[in-house]
């Protein structure tokens, strides 16, 4: 007896490209800090069309390179925003300090005289007076 053909299902799993966070880990590369945009970096290109992950078709994989890429990359403009922030905090009450201890210097030698000149015994020798 000939059995009557039977309908199979193929079923496949079609799954889309993680994104690759690739122009934020240039960013934090580029402007923030360094060290995790080069790790961010790396990550993404992982994932991404010319990577090697999705492409040999591990998406798992893709996918924590992804959640990597992101993690570095969040971390690195968080610490380079702090670190920018800090120099410029300090670096504005460097040019105050200085600011000040000058403008104290200039006003201690002025005090007496409102053109900043002081009127000496050597100074009237000078002009013969």
């Amino acid at each position: 007896m000939i059995s009557p053909p039977t309908a199979s299902t193929i079923r496949r799993e079609v799954h889309v490209q993680p994104e690759d966070h690739l122009a934020l880990s240039v960013f934090v590369l580029a402007c923030c800090f360094s060290p995790a945009g080069i790790v961010a970096l790396v990550k993404s290109i992982e994932v991404c069309t010319v990577g090697v992950r999705f492409r040999a078709g591990d998406y798992s994989g893709a996918l924590e390179s992804s959640r990597f890429a992101k993690a570095w990359a969040r971390g690195g403009f968080i610490c380079g925003t702090v670190t920018w922030l800090l120099v410029a905090i300090f670096t504005s009450g460097y040019i105050v300090f200085i600011y000040s201890v000058i403008n104290e210097a200039v006003h201690e030698e002025t005090a007496g005289n409102s053109h900043g000149f002081h009127y000496s015994s050597h100074n009237l020798k000078q002009f013969n007076m």
